[in-house]
């Protein structure tokens, strides 16, 4: 059980440490949202220590479907003024590459020439 509970811990470590940094660089701007394809405690640290601690607001994006067989259990949206730049989630590449399902790695990425595209514009 405090397996469970440090690895689920890690998890909304990772998902804020990755959704400020995009807060950060994206300022008043940044539209950041989540997804949940398979539901697990993780979905439940999203409303009690995630939200609260990410600098931007964080809304659940239960429509999105992108990527539902690339990631495993939740994604990130990256977005400015309405615009998607990118994505990110939780995969299994390090536990497949070390062999150990305990391992957990999340991406998260956007894409620069979107991001400059979208910075040109003025806002609205």
């Amino acid at each position: 059980m405090l397996a469970t509970l440090v690895r689920v811990g890690l998890r909304a470590e990772l998902l804020i440490d990755h959704l400020n940094f995009w807060a950060d660089v994206l300022g008043e701007s940044a539209d950041l949202t989540f997804t949940t394809f398979t539901p697990s405690a993780v979905t439940e640290r999203i409303a009690d220590t995630v939200r609260p601690a990410v600098r931007a607001p964080l809304r659940e994006d239960a429509d999105r479907t992108k990527s539902a067989t690339y990631y495993t259990g939740t994604a990130l949206g990256v977005g400015m003024r309405g615009a998607e730049l990118g994505d990110g989630g939780f995969t299994s590449w390090t536990a497949d590459l070390l062999g150990d399902a305990k391992e957990r790695c999340l991406t998260s990425c956007i894409s620069t020439e979107r991001l400059t595209a979208v910075s040109a514009d003025p806002p609205e």
